[in-house]
């Protein structure tokens, strides 16, 4: 049930939430330019966070995806980063979902926390898929574009030689690394080989 003030992107609406779904649906008199009914499923939601001190206002970020027949036939379809502003909606599902901590695999220095590129392995849409949506994920997880470190791949090599370098090396002396990986299944292959059999990875 919502309150009189309960709003969308500014537009009142009454909420409904039930079947780890919640759903709004646009108040009369209200612009008829704004989409009678939305939706936000409790499964595209990466966090909720406090817009304001004062009154039950935050902002739900999600990664819903796309709804396009050739998305939708993909293994893995693609999906976008979509804000939404809301107002007094129901507390069980906000509480589901407010980003309260920082997260500590985020909270390592920039030099350990690793994003790695691999444009041409898998779809070929490793640097669409950042900059379109795991930049922006990471900001709102508290993690700006100066908290990590980007790694372009330039061969199959690459990553291989990232994990038996740097990677190994640090591992080895017990120093605890973040990487964040965009690539196809070879990439994540490469990747563990070369750290496998370093003492005191993590």
């Amino acid at each position: 049930m919502s309150t009189s003030n309960a709003a969308v992107n500014g537009e009142p609406v009454e909420f409904t939430y039930g079947n780890n779904t919640l759903t709004w649906t646009k108040r009369q008199g209200t612009n008829e330019g704004v989409e009678h009914k939305g939706t936000i499923l409790e499964s595209d939601v990466l966090a909720i966070i406090p817009t304001s001190t004062t009154s039950p206002a935050y902002t739900v970020y999600t990664l819903p995806r796309l709804s396009t027949p050739d998305n939708t036939a993909l293994p893995v379809p693609d999906v976008s980063f979509h804000t939404t502003q809301i107002i007094s909606a129901p507390p069980a599902f906000i509480s589901s979902h407010l980003l309260s901590s920082s997260t500590p695999h985020l909270s390592l220095p920039a030099d350990d926390i690793y994003v790695v590129i691999s444009s041409k392995s898998g779809t070929g849409k490793a640097g669409a898929f950042f900059e379109d949506v795991l930049k922006p994920a990471l900001k709102v997880l508290g993690l700006g574009e100066d908290g990590y470190q980007v790694v372009l791949t330039t061969s199959h090599e690459s990553i291989t030689e990232l994990a038996e370098g740097t990677l190994r090396e640090k591992a080895g002396r017990g120093v605890r690394q973040t990487v964040i990986l965009l690539s196809g299944d070879g990439g994540v292959v490469e990747l563990l080989n070369g750290i496998v059999g370093a003492e005191g990875s993590r």
